[in-house]
């Protein structure tokens, strides 16, 4: 007579002892309950209840005092220097990198203009001074390449530009050439330009958004340019045009702003 506790087919030995399902040949788990012990005794078995995992405990996102400083140093300038730097991120050609840079001296950089274009500039001494409002220039090797390409070689060059937009610059043994979007009045469109100037001086006179630029230098330039702007964001496009060349010791350009009104 079959034994009345396991069926003809032996089953397997459990893996683990459960406290509710115990064959006493085997040996019971110390912990098993007295009626468990009963039913076993008694040749039932019930099947083991599968237990149930702990659902997994989400993970609160902990950002130490490293991650929080980064986050706060990228959302807004922590100096004025910052300030600066970021404010260059807009400069597209080497004259507005100068009037946008802090003062250097003896020193070398390297980067990326908003435009995409990369640029290296090394010199004796470089950069805006706010106090004076002057930018100047001694002693620097500047290149660019992308949408506005440059080479500058240039002895002495300072300059002041008001907040109206009027400005005067001087320079001497300068040498440069170039070609791109990006134009010396503001504009965009196309220019080129080579040349190199002994000494030279240039003054511009702004009034709203026209502006006219004279210059004189001893030396040799051959330039042109074409673009449109609007310097005053007052929705007006400003149409510009600047020319020198090699048989005039003059350069001359202008911007002029034609009102909504008069283009109807």
């Amino acid at each position: 007579m079959p034994d009345p506790i396991c069926s003809a087919t032996p089953s397997p030995i459990p893996t683990h002892q459960d406290p509710e399902c115990v064959d006493p040949l085997l040996g019971g788990s110390s912990s098993a309950s007295s009626q468990a012990q009963s039913e076993a005794a008694q040749g039932v078995c019930r099947p083991a209840q599968a237990s149930t995992p702990a659902p997994p405990r989400a993970e609160t996102a902990d950002h130490g005092p490293a991650v929080k400083a980064l986050v706060a140093s990228q959302s807004r300038p922590t100096s004025a220097a910052a300030f600066v730097q970021n404010q260059r991120q807009n400069a597209n050609t080497h004259a507005e990198r100068m009037a946008q840079s802090p003062e250097r001296t003896f020193k070398h950089e390297a980067g990326i203009t908003a435009d995409g274009s990369r640029y290296e500039t090394a010199g004796l001494l470089y950069g805006h001074d706010p106090a004076t409002g002057l930018t100047g220039e001694l002693g620097v090797l500047a290149a660019q390449k992308g949408w506005q390409d440059e080479l500058q070689v240039t002895g002495m060059r300072s300059g002041i530009q008001s907040q109206s937009g009027d400005s005067l610059s001087a320079e001497g043994l300068t040498l440069h050439a170039g070609s791109g979007i990006h134009n010396k009045d503001g504009s965009t469109g196309y220019n080129a330009s080579v040349g190199g100037t002994l000494v030279g001086a240039e003054g511009t006179a702004n009034v709203g958004g026209s502006s006219l630029t004279l210059g004189a230098s001893l030396g040799t330039t051959l330039e042109g340019s074409v673009g449109t702007r609007d310097s005053d964001h007052d929705g007006n496009t400003e149409y510009c045009v600047r020319v020198a060349v090699p048989v005039f010791p003059i350069n001359a350009g202008a911007c002029v702003e034609i009102p909504e009104n008069l283009r109807r």
